[in-house]
């Protein structure tokens, strides 16, 4: 999720430990990390906490080994800050 860009805390308790080690034995990695870009872009606030992203996950089917898979989404890009261009924050 880092390589993704999303910076979370992953202090969960036991429970919650087990509930992502269940939801990780029927989902690829590759898909919660799309699934996580996807809520984070939706998101009001930045999400501070892996948490957030759980009740999500818990909703995705169980993915059989060897099926096929979408690509993740590019991320977006950065838009400038008072009077940068994008050139200026090196995002190009």
């Amino acid at each position: 999720m880092q390589q993704a860009g999303i910076h979370v805390s992953w202090e969960l308790s036991a429970e919650e430990w087990l509930v992502l080690e269940a939801i990780l034995k029927r989902c690829p990695i590759d898909v919660l990390v799309s699934d996580a870009v996807e809520a984070w872009h939706r998101a009001r606030t930045t999400p501070r906490l892996a948490r957030y992203f759980m009740p999500g996950w818990r909703g995705i089917p169980e993915v059989p080994a060897g099926a096929p898979r979408q690509p993740a989404r590019p991320q977006r890009h950065l838009r400038p800050v008072a009077g940068q261009s994008p050139e200026d924050r090196g995002i190009f």
